[in-house]
């Protein structure tokens, strides 16, 4: 699935909660029947950020077709995640 959406990051202290919402075109391959190429992403995630400004968290995500087909099977998913920033010369 590829997609594009709109996110913030809402910060308090170390925590870093940030909600997305997207719409992309899925191609089913070989995985799950979706009923459709255009599809919805709803995503929620809540990381832990330290002072090196990486981050560890989970992240939860639906992607489904919004009932713009006759069936809306969707797809559910539970990550754990690390990032990273990356830094490519000096910013002033």
């Amino acid at each position: 699935m590829g997609y594009t959406g709109f996110y913030t990051d809402v910060a308090w202290d170390h925590w870093v909660l940030t909600p997305v919402l997207a719409m992309g075109g899925y191609h089913q391959g070989r995985g799950k029947y979706l009923d459709g190429t255009f599809q919805f992403r709803l995503e929620l995630s809540l990381d832990y950020q330290f002072a090196n400004q990486s981050r560890f968290g989970l992240k939860i995500a639906h992607i489904s077709n919004a009932y713009i087909k006759d069936s809306d099977p969707g797809e559910d998913e539970i990550m754990l995640n690390y990032s990273m920033p990356l830094s490519f010369g000096e910013h002033s």
